[in-house]
């Protein structure tokens, strides 16, 4: 089989689906991976074939926010238009021949490419909030759905329609329907996400597809290990910092009045050290399968990524989420007892950080939640899982 997967994304959408595209190739299968340009050169090194494809998203987000004075969340609709138009003009020509196109991410426009073609076409999704709320969900939730539904179709019908048109294709009459497909392949921890009846999309859930780590954890870091107890690990990810002094100074506050020694992850806001940060070590990029194992406790911004992994290493975690999905892994984070209650990532301070690192460190039922929880996620495969789905649709 020849299957395209096309990601517009961020990492944590990337990195998974480099894990399925790699087990495919495994099992035979020809593979087309598209991505965002920022991400081809370390795809290349795992040896997968990779075609860059789109906009830089961590760029974009960067401009985004410069531009208005505050954090982006989000591509704007300018951005997003742009990338419907180049997914349904350019992408027929490289997914030409595909048995079928797998969407990741914000692909609203990559269902009409493959629909041009006549090629099957399935969405996978990371955490189940994107399928809409339970029925059994608060008013509120439901509300806030629908309106997130409504201004899509807004924003963006228009210009997806009238690409349709210019091609003699029907229109769409709504494009959340339209981009999730027919059955949303959900890629996900049964044990970590469980999935409410009622969501407005047909769904069959795997689990989350772990990527291996190629690169060692540098002597740095092992010997920031060696030196004393199992450290804390402090890193939100793609979430935007516009202020990096101010959490310099927070954390270092964090360091001083715990007690405990940190990993840091300076993340996208580029997060420095501080004087009294002896006790702390910063790093950039860190695998994350081999760091976690050795640390009491992950802090981080409720990205589904940073979530499963440190589930996979059976280690207590905390979520400051700041948009989309965060908020409801934060809930569930809180929900399984494997952490403390958190706050928003706007509320973020040092006495909320501290109470938390104190309470998650304390409390032992924290670790044996997690480590029951890691049982059940190390005891299969879902990068093999999501395979055998994707080939029994053939």
């Amino acid at each position: 089989m020849k299957i395209a997967l096309v990601v517009f994304g961020t990492r944590g959408d990337v990195q998974p689906t480099v894990a399925l595209a790699l087990r495919l190739l495994s099992h035979s299968h020809e593979v087309v991976l598209c991505v965002p340009p920022e991400h081809e050169s370390w795809i290349k090194a795992y040896g997968c074939p990779v075609i860059p494809f789109g906009t830089n998203v961590k760029e974009m987000i960067k401009k985004g926010g410069e531009k208005s004075n505050s954090p982006a969340t989000r591509p704007s609709i300018k951005t997003m238009k742009q990338e419907i138009c180049s997914q349904i003009d350019k992408l027929p020509d490289i997914i030409r021949g595909s048995d079928l196109v797998i969407g990741v991410g914000l692909v609203h426009g990559v269902p009409t490419a493959a629909e041009r073609l006549g090629i099957p076409y399935r969405f996978m999704a990371f955490y189940p909030g994107i399928m809409g709320p339970p029925k059994e969900a608060p008013f509120p939730d439901r509300l806030g759905f629908g309106f997130g539904r409504w201004a899509m179709n807004a924003s963006l019908l228009g210009v997806i329609n009238k690409k349709r048109k210019s091609i003699g294709m029907k229109p769409v009459v709504d494009i959340w329907t339209n981009w999730m497909g027919e059955n949303v392949i959900l890629a996900s921890e049964k044990s970590l996400i469980p999935v409410s009846e009622g969501v407005d999309f047909h769904f069959i859930q795997t689990g989350y597809m772990f990527l291996p780590s190629l690169e060692k954890m540098s002597v740095e870091v092992e010997n920031f290990l060696k030196a004393g107890d199992p450290p804390v690990f402090i890193g939100f990810g793609s979430n935007p910092i516009h202020n990096p002094e101010q959490y310099g100074l927070m954390l270092a506050e964090v360091a001083k009045t715990t007690g405990r020694r940190l990993i840091i992850s300076r993340g996208w806001g580029a997060i420095e050290s501080n004087a009294g940060m002896e006790n702390c070590l910063f790093v950039d990029e860190v695998p994350y399968n081999l760091l976690f194992p050795h640390v009491a406790l992950v802090i981080h911004h409720g990205g589904i990524g940073t979530m499963a992994a440190a589930a996979k290493a059976g280690v207590p975690q905390a979520a400051f989420p700041f948009m989309a999905d965060q908020f409801m892994n934060q809930k569930e984070l809180i929900k399984l007892g494997v952490s403390p209650k958190t706050a928003t990532f706007k509320k973020l301070s040092a006495k909320v950080l501290i109470q938390v690192i104190c309470e998650g460190l304390i409390n032992a039922g924290y670790r044996e939640k997690a480590a029951a929880i890691a049982k059940e996620i190390n005891a299969h495969d879902g990068t093999e899982l999501t395979v055998r789905l994707i080939t029994s649709l053939f």
